[in-house]
């Protein structure tokens, strides 16, 4: 449908009668010419003849059309495609799992599209399909186990499509589908899903090295209740018996009965800490870090160093437990330090967020770090206190910086005396792992992934189809209007010329 959305173009329109009443008014002093015996006579008064006509129609046509193209991008030109509220209904199904999707729902899709609705895909721009080609396009596709956001996919579905037109949308359940915040809409519509059953049962995630010799195996069991996560120690002598194997393929690699191999991980972690002005501090570190080489039976060699000139070279974690600045021979992959600044009482809490967190229980916070201005650019906050503060960030770069607003010690915080202390050093000191949640097969519930109803701005449907904005199309026209005008003009100046 094409719409201009401003009424000022019919004042602009009315300019073409410029055009037209020159040329009406275009009057030409008659000639008169003498022939035969007339041409003998004496002059005598002539009266002179007016000839009022239409001539040069082409060039006429040319300049009114100039002014009504102007009007018309004065005008905001837009094209709206029909729209589709006249069908029953949309039946959509997601793209990368349409033929299981459709088994677990076929006898209610079959009946809806028996009723006039039209089957399209629940991916943008929601395309419309017969069953028979979407059936077909999954099968070559072999896609099923691409993650699609479908709230963002939903919300993109609310953008195009009328709030009054049904619309029954299946998907299966599975969390990792569901990404982000839940979205506000304002369709009218059934979402309907399944629970997937096809999870894997025991994934290899990683392994490596302990520090006795054996080889730590860890594997994750993805079902729709949650991800389950063993460990196994096994001698080398023993990997056969239990259904693994050793390949050296560059690096070595740990095949299992199912999944792929995973690299197994030979290299010692190195850690020193340098206690500096805060020696017990350092204490509550080394407990905490021998309790993780107990638990994970990880290959740690952990040193404390009370000189700097005691600080090995090549650490792959250093713990700067001093006010000096770190010195430049003292190298390592990361570095945790106190963060510089004025020590202020409060009373609060530490909250850990994301892939630092434990989701244990809220640590007390008695004394902290004040920011300097500025000094959090480019920084990274892994904790927060009660009001935002910031009091774990990360500096990411070739050397990834840890700053620490407050201290180990229990007379900043409950930090080392809670329990699960060790476990959030484990966080920092084994970065997460995505092969644990690679086949995430948990499950969502049904109330939690419906959006939130939103009323319909400005009435009470949208448009099917965004407007698509014809002022350069117009643009383009008027230029090769104005291109033409020029010519014709040129051309009957020439004639005019040759005729007199």
């Amino acid at each position: 449908m094409f719409s201009l959305l401003q009424p000022i173009w019919m004042f602009a329109a009315a300019g073409i009668t410029i055009p037209i009443a020159l040329h009406l008014w275009n009057v030409r002093q008659g000639k008169v010419l003498k022939v035969g015996s007339v041409a003998l006579l004496t002059n005598q008064a002539v009266k002179n003849s007016s000839n009022i006509k239409l001539n040069e129609l082409l060039l006429l046509l040319l300049r009114c059309l100039l002014i009504t193209l102007a009007a018309v991008i004065l005008a905001k030109p837009q094209w709206t495609p029909a729209n589709t509220a006249t069908k029953n209904g949309w039946v959509l199904l997601p793209k990368a799992s349409f033929n299981k999707t459709y088994i677990h729902f076929k006898p209610m899709v079959d009946s809806l599209l028996q009723a006039g609705y039209s089957l399209h895909y629940f991916n943008a721009p929601f395309e419309e399909k017969r069953m028979e080609d979407a059936i077909k396009e999954q099968a070559l596709a072999n896609d099923s186990d691409k993650v699609v956001d479908y709230w963002k996919t939903i919300s993109q579905l609310n953008k195009v499509v009328d709030t009054i037109l049904p619309l029954y949308i299946f998907t299966d359940n599975k969390i990792a589908n569901f990404l982000g915040n839940r979205p506000g809409v304002s369709l009218k519509m059934i979402w309907q899903t399944y629970a997937n059953d096809d999870y894997l049962q025991q994934q290899l995630a990683r392994s490596y090295k302990t520090y006795d010799g054996g080889i730590r195996i860890v594997t994750a069991t993805n079902k729709p209740t949650g991800t389950s996560i063993a460990y196994n120690t096994l001698a080398d002598a023993g990997l056969g018996a239990a259904g693994y194997t050793l390949q050296a393929n560059g690096n070595v690699n740990l095949q299992g009965k199912t999944g792929s191999p995973v690299t197994l991980d030979t290299a010692p972690l190195n850690i020193t800490v340098y206690t500096g002005n805060y020696p017990a501090d350092a204490g509550y570190i080394k407990a905490a870090i021998e309790a993780i080489r107990q638990f994970s039976k990880r290959n740690i060699n952990l040193r404390l160093a009370e000189k700097e000139e005691d600080i090995a070279k090549g650490q792959d974690w250093l713990f700067w437990l001093s006010d000096r600045p770190i010195p430049a021979n003292a190298t390592a992959r990361n570095v945790l330090q106190y963060a510089e600044g004025k020590q202020t009482a409060g009373s609060s809490w530490i909250q850990t967020f994301g892939d630092y967190s434990t989701n244990g229980n809220k640590l007390v916070l008695f004394r902290f770090t004040a920011p300097q201005p500025n000094g959090l650019m480019g920084q990274n906050i892994l904790w927060k206190d009660g009001y935002g503060n910031p009091v774990l960030t990360l500096d990411s770069g070739k050397t990834n910086v840890y700053h620490f607003y407050s201290h180990f010690n229990p007379s900043y915080n409950g930090l080392v005396w809670g329990s699960n202390f060790a476990q959030l050093l484990f966080t920092l000191l084994v970065p997460k792992q995505e092969a644990l949640f690679a086949n995430d097969a948990r499950m969502i519930d049904a109330l939690q992934l419906q959006p939130y109803p939103v009323s319909a701005n400005g009435g009470t449907t949208q448009t099917t189809k965004q407007p698509v904005d014809l002022a350069t199309a117009v643009w383009l026209a008027m230029a090769v209007v104005f291109l033409l005008e020029r010519m014709v003009a040129h051309s009957h100046k020439r004639e005019g010329l040759l005729a007199a």
